[in-house]
């Protein structure tokens, strides 16, 4: 007959024997059961009558599966615990059973799996364990994310998926050979298309690009995206990369890589898995038409389905022609290449500035600027005290040295004055008499000025005469402007007598720059050294002066940003800058807003780069180069 309950009490008493029973006890053996509890359990589930008993029955079941819960969750728990001891001293080794060691593993696929599906926006695709493909691929990413492990092929023979290739480079299987090679060998930014150039990283395709710009940083998606205003800066990108090549392989750029390239009889070589017949994909079609536009080559004439043919420089942009290049490389000098961009940063230089390599900081000099009248503009007491701003975010700068010019004659610096500026090594002092000096003072008092000047170029460190020169920008009438012309030429025979470089000024209307080549020509000889400062001349002006004077050099300043004096970037486009040096002219000339300084040297010469999209460190020592001819320095 079955049991029934014989009072209230003994109800209570079951209940709490069974609450109390759930503060699980962790010395009980990990996966054994209360069997005698169980057993009484039992009991009271068969021998309930009523319905009312019945109600009861499921309540006690209710706290049996609550207890087994609680024990299960202390079991996780100390799984958990010893997996994170395990992970924080990995000297300890973690005893687990072999049975655990596969449910891990399975369990830890799955949510690696599960996380890549869903970073790709693929639909969640269960496997029940990775296959021989998928474990070798996770033994070389784990390789590329630790350099200290070496790469290892594994035991298990790896069978190759159909339509898969190996690269010959890292001799990874390829399912998609562009995109392995846009995505492991090339650096980021050849393939335009489908780069983040907000993050600067390189997606397989332009579909995950999509998803991580709209994941990652959709509130700069044009930023991130390639599109016109990024044209510019590719090409520069490109140009830079080239020329690198370039430099590693020792050849010449561009032609000495061209001919590289040629030599290595690329179409139809099995080695490099090339066919006779290498297309351009529409995306390479389009990125080499904007190569050509911007570096002002022929129009880009190649058909999306012709073969080469004759090897030109934007035949380099065909992904296969540059992974084969870029193979004759180490893979110390590989890795160079793909992180050329962010070594240039890291050393200071801006990211597509043509820089041929990632050296700094950038040696500049500033051939010509006013020490005198900068130290009571900034009420600085030397100009060591600017040195800071050659640490500018743009470029990291060293001035190799500057010409201090004094064109005041009245205001020349004393011989303790002199010492005191001297102490700067890099200081280099030019005297001179400035033409609007000429047009405010008499003729005694100019005569006076003369004979101060002819006595200070004696002093040491003087490597030149000037600035001096013809100016009518206040409009002088005819004999004032007769007089600057007499101490102009005055102070030329002085600079032939001293045998010292002299330093030009001309400013005012169109016929002035002529008035002052003829002063030249008369009183110079043909090999004197000459400084046009602040050159804003014509081209014209520019040929016949450099056709009659061997040594002479036009100084270029800020006043390349502006609109007002367009011959300045149309001669340096058209004649190069064989005959060009950099001027702050500072505290007179203004780069956007910054203080007028001799650091902003950098921002012409990065100018400069631009409009010949040259490396900057190309157009820095030309310039110097230049500087060093006339003064000596």
């Amino acid at each position: 007959m079955a049991k029934s309950w014989s009072n209230e009490k003994e109800m209570e008493e079951v209940y709490r024997q069974n609450y109390e029973d759930l503060d699980y006890d962790e010395d009980v053996d990990e996966g054994k059961e209360d069997v005698h509890l169980e057993t009484e359990q039992e009991d009271v589930w068969i021998e309930q009558e009523d319905t009312h008993q019945e109600t009861e029955q499921e309540d006690v079941r209710i706290v049996i599966r609550e207890k087994e819960r609680r024990r299960q969750e202390k079991e996780d728990e100390r799984y958990h615990q010893v997996m994170r001891e395990a992970d924080e001293d990995l000297c300890v080794p973690m005893v687990i059973t072999k049975k655990q060691e596969l449910e891990m593993d399975q369990k830890k696929y799955q949510e690696v799996l599960k996380a890549a599906d869903e970073d790709m926006g693929i639909p969640i695709v269960a496997r029940s364990k990775p296959t021989d493909e998928e474990q070798y691929h996770q033994i070389v990413k784990e390789a590329d994310e630790d350099l200290c492990i070496p790469l290892t092929t594994p035991k298990v023979p790896v069978q190759c998926p159909p339509k898969c290739k190996p690269c010959f480079i890292c001799q990874l299987l390829m399912r998609h050979p562009f995109r392995h090679t846009a995505k492991f060998h090339l650096p980021w930014y050849v393939a335009a298309e489908s780069a983040c150039f907000h993050c600067k990283q390189q997606f397989a395709q332009v579909t995950m690009l999509i998803h991580h710009i709209n994941n990652v940083h959709p509130e700069v998606e044009s930023d991130a995206k390639f599109g016109p205003d990024k044209y510019q800066m590719w090409v520069q990108l490109i140009n830079g990369l080239l020329r690198e090549l370039a430099r590693i392989l020792e050849v010449s750029y561009p032609d000495g890589l061209i001919h590289f390239v040629s030599c290595l009889n690329i179409p139809g070589n099995k080695m490099y898995g090339a066919s006779l017949n290498l297309t351009f994909r529409t995306e390479e079609v389009f990125l080499a038409d904007i190569f050509c536009q911007i570096n002002n080559l022929s129009k880009f004439n190649f058909n999306i389905f012709d073969n080469f043919g004759q090897t030109y420089i934007h035949s380099l942009l065909h992904w296969k022609i540059l992974k084969i290049v870029i193979s004759k490389l180490t893979a110390e000098q590989q890795n160079m290449i793909q992180t050329f961009e962010e070594q240039k940063d890291r050393f200071g230089l801006f990211n597509g500035c043509l820089s041929t390599k990632p050296t700094g900081p950038l040696m500049a000099v500033d051939a010509h600027f006013h020490l005198d009248q900068l130290m009571v503009k900034t009420g600085l007491t030397g100009i060591n005290e600017l040195d800071d701003m050659g640490t500018s975010d743009l470029f990291k700068t060293k001035l190799l040295f500057l010409i201090a010019n004094y064109c005041n004659p009245a205001k020349f610096p004393s011989s303790a004055e002199r010492s005191e500026i001297r102490k700067d090594h890099r200081i280099r002092l030019s005297f001179g008499m400035h033409p609007r000096i000429v047009n405010s003072n008499s003729t005694s008092t100019l005569d006076r000025f003369f004979k101060n000047l002819t006595s200070i170029l004696a002093s040491s460190k003087t490597v030149s005469v000037g600035e001096c020169g013809l100016d009518t920008t206040d409009r002088p009438n005819s004999q004032n402007f007769q007089k600057q012309i007499t101490y102009f030429e005055k102070q030329l025979n002085l600079a032939v007598q001293k045998n010292l470089p002299v330093v030009v000024h001309s400013r005012g209307d169109n016929n002035l720059n002529l008035s002052t080549l003829t002063s030249l020509v008369n009183n110079l000889p043909r090999d004197h050294k000459i400084h046009w400062h602040c050159f804003t001349g014509t081209e014209q002006i520019f040929e016949s002066a450099s056709s009659h004077f061997s040594n002479i050099v036009f100084g270029v300043t800020p006043f390349i940003f502006t609109d007002k004096y367009p011959s300045i970037k149309q001669f340096i486009c058209n004649k190069g800058i064989n005959r060009i040096v950099l001027e702050s002219d500072a505290p007179y000339i203004r780069y956007k807003e910054q203080l007028a300084n001799p650091y902003t040297v950098i921002f012409v010469a990065h100018e400069i780069s631009k409009l010949l999209l040259i490396p900057v460190e190309e157009v820095l020592a030309t310039t110097t180069k230049n500087s060093q001819m006339i003064y000596g320095c």
